[in-house]
């Protein structure tokens, strides 16, 4: 009998991660992590996936960081790794997963900037004269990021049907297929309505068809033209480097600065624990921990 390979195996590991809703990007990121470890085992004659050891995991993590990967990325790597040999003790190919006594990388986490208001405003002034090109969609699209937290694949995803005027919220598809609704600002609102007001009509049959956002010709917009979009916005701006995420920290920091409640900030981003609260706006927690002994301080008042 033929002994399984990496290779052999991922297409069944696929389809169980789509049957599981996994997105594209999602099993993306799986892919990079099983087909390159079915690359460097490929050094070694005849390995099959019961035969791959610690050693060659290990080995294989200590390449990545030769060719100078990111700690988040070699994490990353790991974690899929992880998972896909826990998925093969479950289906009863193996034993024991190989990763079971390897620690996980630690990562250094990075921190994210956050913008201020004048920096704000310099980026939605980039939108302006509103009749020129695609500033109205844009001005829309950067005011929802802005005034939401939503992740970038969320904002790609909504259909004009999510935008729900009466209760004033908009449906969000969030990680692993997770629906949320999110706060519908006034100006949000406001910006949506002047954008589809002007937007080129889109054909039932043309891939846009449905979604919130399309592109000059109608071209669909997805994560990688939003990403690019509010690049070359943030360019314009004089923000070099600015990407979606980093407006997902800027709200973040915002709603914990004026005095948000943490709960309700975990609901509206999508987040399953505390993890991700520490993490976001980080960067500016020791002053907001200093604004706020200014304004509670017991010993000014005694």
């Amino acid at each position: 009998m033929t002994s399984l390979t990496l290779a052999s195996v991922w297409p069944s590991y696929q389809a169980s991660l789509e049957a599981s809703g996994l997105s594209p990007n999602t099993i993306r990121v799986y892919r990079h992590g099983v087909l390159g470890l079915d690359g460097y085992v490929g050094m070694f004659p005849q390995v099959g996936i019961e035969e791959i050891t610690p050693e060659m995991v290990g080995g294989f993590i200590i390449s990545l960081r030769d060719n100078a990967m990111s700690e988040a990325t070699i994490n990353t790597r790991y974690k899929s790794l992880r998972t896909f040999f826990l998925w093969l003790v479950r289906e009863e190919e193996i034993e024991k997963s190989p990763l079971a006594n390897i620690k996980e990388p630690t990562v250094t986490p990075p921190e994210t900037p956050v913008l201020s208001i004048t920096e704000l405003r310099r980026l939605m002034d980039t939108c302006k004269p509103l009749a020129q090109g695609m500033n109205r969609r844009d001005r829309a699209l950067l005011r929802m990021l802005i005034d939401t937290g939503m992740r970038n694949g969320e904002c790609a995803g909504i259909k004009v049907e999510d935008i729900r005027y009466g209760q004033k919220v908009i449906r969000v598809m969030g990680k692993g297929r997770l629906e949320r609704f999110v706060p519908l600002g006034r100006m949000v609102e406001k910006d949506v309505l002047s954008w589809l007001r002007h937007r080129p009509e889109v054909s039932e049959h043309h891939p846009a068809y449905g979604f919130l956002w399309s592109g000059t010709r109608n071209g669909m917009v997805n994560e990688r033209y939003i990403h690019k979009m509010v690049a070359q916005r943030g360019a314009e701006a004089g923000i070099l480097g600015l990407h979606p995420h980093v407006l997902r920290h800027t709200f973040a920091h915002n709603w914990l600065a004026e005095g948000g409640a943490e709960l309700d900030l975990i609901r509206i981003c999508g987040w399953s624990s505390t993890k991700e609260l520490n993490r976001y706006g980080a960067v500016l927690a020791q002053s907001r921990a200093q604004a706020a002994h200014k304004e509670y301080s017991i010993g000014d008042r005694i």
